[in-house]
């Protein structure tokens, strides 16, 4: 009511008139050291001193940006020409590629947002408590049972108490809850520093959460609706000014997602199925002309590629045409050098090749994946597998195999696309559907085995 806010204003004036007088005793002691500070600096300056260099200052950085430092590893202040630059927020030549987010940092993020809310939200009901406290303190030094005309000693004690209450409420609080209850912005610094250790800059912790973790945004999966809606907004914005589209989508998305969305999506800019001919030679002159050694740059490969993405080269070039690739079956010392390879990369493939001459990344998940892979069911499909075959495919896209053999557990993903396959002749139709397994003549169950096929068939080559 109006006679409670006049007391918290009271309160908060009798605070501010304290800080302020605190703030003019701190301003004069530092008027006094600025009077001192020039004698302490002459006092160095006539010292005589040796120049030391920093512990931890490696001179490995001189190879680095910026490329000019004093003895102790320090850049020089931006000239005129930096300070024009960043007021004008001109790109930043070495501006690095970020680093994709682990699912720990993310979790790491969520929980400091959460922990920053909570801290306002609790810093909040304690001032209010602390200005209470502050009277009642008062009162007591008069030896006054009220605190004003109308305001006993009794019921601001009871109001202490009821915030005492609400505090130990907003502990339990949920994200969404103090999302909703929450009037001051979050702290990106302090959960840049404190929560993320300083591996995230607060500006990447602010847009990571604002542009696809934050729990105030859709994010399910896209509709039909959606997706039509989204094309024709693009096209009405040129495909750009992804912020204006995002709000005028209004279901919920935000512009990062809006923009990945089309561009990952809904506009295709590499050509999909089988590699011609004249293709497969064009990579194996692109793959000779920028290797270096047995590093292969894919990126570089794509670009001068134009119209095929890097994962489509990769897996073309190891699965098909790679000069030195081993086929056939795996000797008991590759075996063996796959599960050491693996117990010490764990499942970095490509790390993991390195370490088998012959073998690429694609062999060596697939041999892992089947041969020593936990749940794996080989032989027949079951009509429940092919439901979920067919039900991943719906939900993922076609020829991505391996989410859907993610999904399903006990199959690998050449498995799931050489069932799919068999399904297309089976029931003669170009994209089976789940419906149509009705056609399907009834599985024998005596034909599954857990125990992997001695002999094990070549990985097909997948339309990517």
């Amino acid at each position: 009511n109006l006679e409670s806010c006049l007391e918290l204003n009271r309160a908060y004036r009798e605070i501010l008139t304290e800080a302020i007088g605190q703030l003019t005793v701190t301003l004069e002691n530092n008027r006094q050291l600025q009077r001192e500070l020039p004698k302490q600096l002459a006092e160095r300056v006539n010292r005589p001193t040796m120049p030391t260099h920093r512990k931890n200052w490696h001179h490995g950085l001189v190879f680095h940006h910026p490329y000019f430092r004093d003895i102790n590893g320090m850049r020089p202040p931006p000239n005129q020409d930096e300070v024009t630059k960043r007021q004008n927020r001109e790109q930043d030549p070495y501006l690095d590629i970020a680093v994709r987010w682990s699912t720990e940092e993310i979790r790491m993020l969520v929980s400091g947002v959460r922990n920053s809310l909570l801290q306002q939200l609790i810093e909040s009901l304690m001032d209010r408590k602390e200005a209470m406290a502050q009277r009642l303190l008062a009162a007591d030094e008069r030896g006054d049972d009220m605190i004003s005309e109308k305001v006993s000693k009794e019921e601001l004690t009871e109001r202490i108490r009821v915030i005492d209450g609400e505090i130990e409420q907003a502990k339990a609080f949920e994200l969404r809850q103090l999302l909703n209850v929450s009037t001051r912005p979050v702290d990106w610094l302090r959960i840049s520093v404190v929560d993320m250790g300083g591996m995230r800059s607060a500006f990447s912790c602010e847009m990571n959460w604002k542009h696809l973790h934050d729990d105030e945004l859709n994010r399910g999966p896209w509709t039909s609706a959606e997706d039509d809606r989204l094309r024709k907004i693009a096209a009405k914005w040129q495909e750009r000014c992804w912020d204006e589209v995002s709000l005028e989508l209004r279901s919920g998305r935000s512009a990062f997602q809006c923009a990945r969305r089309y561009w990952g999506h809904l506009v295709h800019r590499y050509r999909h199925g089988s590699f011609t001919r004249e293709e497969d030679d064009l990579l194996m002159r692109l793959v000779e002309a920028c290797s270096n050694g047995d590093s292969i740059p894919w990126a570089q490969v794509a670009h001068f590629m134009g119209d095929r993405s890097m994962k489509q080269l990769i897996n073309r070039y190891e699965r098909s045409i790679a000069p030195h690739r081993r086929l056939g079956r795996w000797t008991p010392e590759e075996d063996l050098m796959l599960l050491a390879a693996v117990h010490i990369c764990k499942a970095n493939w490509r790390k993991v090749a390195e370490m088998l001459p012959g073998r690429y990344s694609v062999q060596c998940k697939e041999r892992y994946t089947v041969r020593y892979g936990q749940h794996q069911v080989f032989g027949q499909f079951t009509p429940e597998e092919d439901r979920l075959l067919l039900e991943g495919l719906r939900k993922h896209g076609k020829n991505n195999w391996t989410k859907v053999a993610q999904e399903m557990q006990t199959r690998s993903a050449n498995s799931v696309m050489l069932r799919h396959r068999r399904l297309r002749r089976i029931l003669g139709v170009a994209d089976p559907q789940p419906e149509d397994l009705v056609k399907l003549p009834p599985a024998d169950p005596s034909k599954r085995s857990h125990d992997p096929p001695q002999d094990e068939p070549r990985p097909q080559e997948a339309a990517h």
